[in-house]
């Protein structure tokens, strides 16, 4: 008497032994793995590039009051209060992205 199996598809190694089924598992779950290491180590770098990006603009703007001098007519504590703020909120994401390891 032969069984008719009830599983088609992807379902049929569930009929398996324990070990097959467990191989598979693992198989599965590792490539899901890799994939998801690739997948934060570029968000990661990704991120360490756009925060090192903003740092220069920072410095730069920061500059201009220095190099710019009191001849134009920009407001320069206007500026300095903005690059400021920014480089609070830059050093808070990066802490933050910091700790997401």
């Amino acid at each position: 008497m032969s069984e008719k199996s009830i599983f088609t598809g992807e379902k049929a190694y569930l009929e398996k032994s324990f070990l097959e089924e467990l191989s598979l598992k693992v198989w599965t779950t590792k490539g899901a793995r890799f994939q998801a290491d690739q997948r934060l180590r570029a968000k990661a770098r990704m991120s360490s590039i756009s925060m090192s990006i903003l740092s220069a603009y920072l410095i730069i703007a920061g500059l201009i009051s220095v190099y710019v001098g009191s001849h134009a007519s920009i407001n320069f504590q206007l500026i300095n209060y903005f690059v400021t703020a920014l480089s609070i909120v830059l050093l808070v994401l990066s802490q933050y992205e910091n700790s997401q390891d």
